[in-house]
Formats: structure tokens, C-alpha cells, sequence
């Protein structure tokens, strides 16, 4: 018999667990963003040499929301989209020299 190969996956807690199963969605932990483990985005991003100190990994989708993290825009693009429209609301800000006005997202706090 073989050792057990254990994999670091990060849990509901947002805390490093060890499974003995891979996981099944991989995430970029600075961003707080979860997608596939071939998204096109993060295998581009691991190619430049960026991103893989911060990548973690789920055992499934529902501990990556449970976890805080939100879909990725490019792999998950409907999910991404329901989440932006679940989770930001326009508000304007003044800004720049000019003062001008500009529409801005805002997240709304998580629901209790």
C-alpha cells in the first residue's frame, strides 16, 4: 500500500483543511474569485508566473460561496452575472478636478 496523498483545500471557514480528495474548483485568494480549474483566465495567469501563491482550492462550488469567494467572470460567466446583480447597486460620486459625476458599483453587505 501507497501513502494516502492528502490535498490542501480550503474550507467553508475560509481556512486550509487536508482531504484526501482534489478538489474540484480551484480560487485566487487575493481576489476572493472561484472558477474552474481550466478556466482559460487562471491557466493564462499561472503561464505568466503570476497568481499561483495565492490559488487555493475547493472541494466543490458551494464551499467557494460559503467561503466568500465570488465566480470568476471569464469560466462562470452566468454565474458571475447573477452574482453582480444580486450583490452590487449603482451610486454616484463626485470626482475629479471637474467635480463631475460618475456612476460607481457598491457591494452590498452580505445578508445576515
Amino acid at each position: 500500500m501507497g501513502a494516502e496523498h492528502h490535498y490542501l483545500l480550503t474550507g467553508a471557514d475560509g481556512r486550509l483543511h487536508a482531504s484526501l480528495i482534489k478538489g474540484a474548483w480551484g480560487g485566487q485568494r487575493a481576489g476572493k474569485i472561484y472558477g474552474r480549474l481550466d478556466c482559460p483566465a487562471a491557466l493564462r495567469a499561472i503561464a505568466r508566473g503570476g497568481y499561483v501563491k495565492n490559488r487555493v482550492f475547493f472541494l466543490d462550488e458551494a464551499t467557494a460561496v460559503l467561503a466568500g469567494y465570488r465566480p470568476c467572470a471569464t469560466c462562470c460567466r452566468d454565474r458571475y452575472r447573477e452574482w453582480k446583480a444580486t450583490t452590487a447597486t449603482p451610486t454616484l460620486e463626485t470626482g475629479g478636478a471637474s467635480g463631475t459625476l460618475r456612476l460607481r458599483r457598491q457591494r452590498l453587505p452580505a445578508p445576515s
